[in-house]
């Protein structure tokens, strides 16, 4: 090789490593240096070929590992070790930490318990780590859902002992698939530090017996005592039938009748007029066939596809009705006007003897969807879990009745009028007296989104000013030595003068000692006249940033704003216990029924 070139390359095979570059082999030392370029396509090296010069090599392969002197290469492979070939036993942290993750998946989701015994879900667990020993079904159901339930109970109580001042029930009973009775309670506080609503299932237990009054109220008062909130109990909300009444008297505590269930009774009052029910009647009867029938769906899509172009994503089919679930006639009602276009151009081609909706009867369905609205809009709201309800009770009502004064005016469809009326009499009815409810009023009158605009009628507003100064009055302390002035010694000595001294005695004059009930009255009169927030504001922030301002109020705002007025949340239970109470778990005893509710709802 001549001296003149230097570029070496070599090509060690196997699992081969190229070297491209250069060196000064002996002799060469008045050579120019030439750069080194190391492509390193494994980490197996074998020796060099006797034509090139080993130690040129040695100093190469050096300078690469040293000072990464080419970055164009692939990325250098490290080699793996024996033991990561070798299956490592799962810690007793991972596992449990991976158990806990399995437990969580089968409360939230309600997977049944056996799930770990199907051979599809033991395969997935498997392919996702080989090292994972599933556990039992005993295993879970004894030993891990026992141990969360606990944990989780545990940490409830302690919330509700050290952070609840008062707490609103409500109350529910019902029948499961499997012809077992249940009685769900939730609970509903504010908390005292943080001063976040909050809303816990207390129990979804089984429920001995017939549902009388006298069982029920032995039922609630052993859960109440065991979880230590009997005296904590503020409010408690149930439906209308007469043995929750009757257990709210037992218990004497202060009992209201779910908002939203005396909506829905109105609603039904006015849709079950014969003029109203005939039609509902019809709608019902097509949307039927349109459910049994997949060749009468079929055509509807296509012809919303071709006809409307609509995309073939977006093609709607009706909706059925469920009697359960409120607001379900409006939804029916709305989508079947959505797909009018639609029904009426599939219908004529159908075999199917269905009833005929003339012109005129589709002009009373969309009116009875703008007098439905309104209903359908308040009962969305007051079925909120999360968000301060009660307060807006008094606003909405007023609202509705606003509304239905209004549309009693307008030119209606006879049945239409009909269901006007109706529902105006039966809205009047039902809540009357709702502006005399005290702690609907104290709760409406300290949320700063109403104060007293709310009230409509002057007495009510009086009433609840009175109330609101007594607990105020309860909550506030006396001044003992509020008249001291801020100076060390007023006393001067004999013929000395003081540059304070007039001013003292002015500041002593005005600063005297106030009773408990002059500084609630000072305290609401601020609170009065301050201006309210939007609705969109959150009350909750507002009272966290006048904690200072207010004190008494605050106070005042905890114990008393945290009522509800929905039995929605034990509705809301006793939905996914129906779904948890499956055909496939109808083997699921009551106690384990209650565990598992208890972990999925809170």
């Amino acid at each position: 090789m001549s001296s003149g070139n230097l570029n070496k390359n070599i090509i060690l095979h196997g699992d081969e490593t190229s070297i491209h570059g250069g060196g000064r082999t002996h002799g060469d030392e008045n050579l120019p240096s030439v750069p080194t370029t190391i492509s390193v396509h494994s980490t197996t090296t074998s020796l060099p070929t006797p034509s090139t010069s080993s130690s040129s090599v040695a100093v190469a392969v050096t300078n690469q590992h040293a000072k990464s002197v080419s970055n164009d290469g692939p990325p250098t492979k490290t080699q793996r070790m024996m033991s990561s070939y070798i299956p490592r036993k799962l810690g007793s942290n991972e596992k449990s930490h991976i158990d806990n993750c399995l437990l969580k998946m089968i409360t939230k989701d309600f997977q049944p318990l056996d799930i770990v015994n199907d051979e599809g879900f033991r395969a997935y667990s498997q392919a996702l780590n080989r090292n994972y020993e599933i556990p039992s079904r005993r295993a879970l159901s004894n030993r891990l859902l026992a141990a969360e339930y606990e944990n989780k109970l545990c940490e409830i109580k302690n919330k509700l002992k050290n952070f609840c001042e008062t707490i609103c029930l409500t109350v529910d009973c019902w029948t499961s698939r499997s012809m077992d009775a249940y009685i769900a309670v939730t609970g509903h506080f504010i908390h005292t530090e943080t001063l976040e609503f909050i809303s816990v299932l207390i129990q979804c237990s089984a429920l001995g017996g017939s549902h009388t009054s006298a069982n029920i109220s032995e039922e609630l008062k052993k859960i109440t005592e065991s979880w230590d909130i009997k005296e904590k109990v503020n409010f408690f909300v149930t439906d209308n039938a007469s043995n929750m009444v009757n257990a709210a008297n037992e218990l004497q505590w202060d009992h209201f009748g779910c908002y939203v269930h005396k909506l829905n009774l109105i609603v039904q009052e006015g849709l079950n007029l014969p003029e109203i029910a005939s039609t509902i009647t019809k709608v019902q009867k097509v949307v039927a066939h349109f459910k049994r029938s997949s060749q009468a769906k079929e055509k509807l899509l296509k012809y919303q596809i071709n006809a409307q172009n609509v995309p073939q994503g977006s093609a709607k089919t009706v909706k059925i009705s469920v009697p359960t679930r409120w607001n379900s006639v409006y939804l029916i009602l709305q989508r079947f006007i959505d797909l009018q276009e639609a029904l009426r151009a599939t219908i004529p081609n159908l075999t199917a003897n269905l009833p005929i909706i003339p012109l005129e009867e589709w002009k009373c369905i969309e009116q009875l969807l703008d007098v439905l609205k309104p209903f359908y809009e308040v009962t969305v709201m007051m079925s909120a879990e999360k968000y301060l309800t009660a307060s807006k009770a008094l606003v909405v009502t007023q609202g509705l009745m606003t509304i239905y004064d209004v549309l009693s005016g307008k030119e209606f469809y006879v049945p239409v009028k009909k269901l006007i009326a109706t529902m105006k009499t039966s809205l009047s009815s039902r809540f009357k007296g709702i502006e005399h409810n005290q702690a609907i009023g104290l709760c409406t009158y300290l949320d700063p989104r109403f104060k007293q605009h709310a009230f409509k009628d002057k007495d009510a507003l009086a009433t609840i000013k009175c109330v609101l100064i007594d607990k105020a009055t309860e909550l506030a302390e006396d001044d003992n030595d509020v008249g001291k002035p801020d100076v060390q010694n007023l006393q001067v000595e004999e013929g000395s003068l003081s540059i304070w001294l007039e001013f003292d005695k002015k500041v002593q004059a005005i600063k005297r000692p106030k009773c408990a009930s002059t500084k609630a009255m000072e305290e609401i009169d601020m609170y009065t006249k301050e201006g309210i927030i939007t609705r969109a504001d959150c009350p909750l922030n507002w009272w966290r940033e006048r904690k200072a301002l207010y004190p008494t109020l605050y106070l005042l705002f905890i114990k008393s704003c945290n009522i509800v007025v929905t039995s929605v949340p034990c509705e809301r239970a006793f939905s996914k216990s129906g779904n948890l109470i499956s055909d496939r778990r109808t083997r699921l005893t009551s106690s384990k029924v209650s565990q598992i509710m208890f972990l999925k709802s809170n």
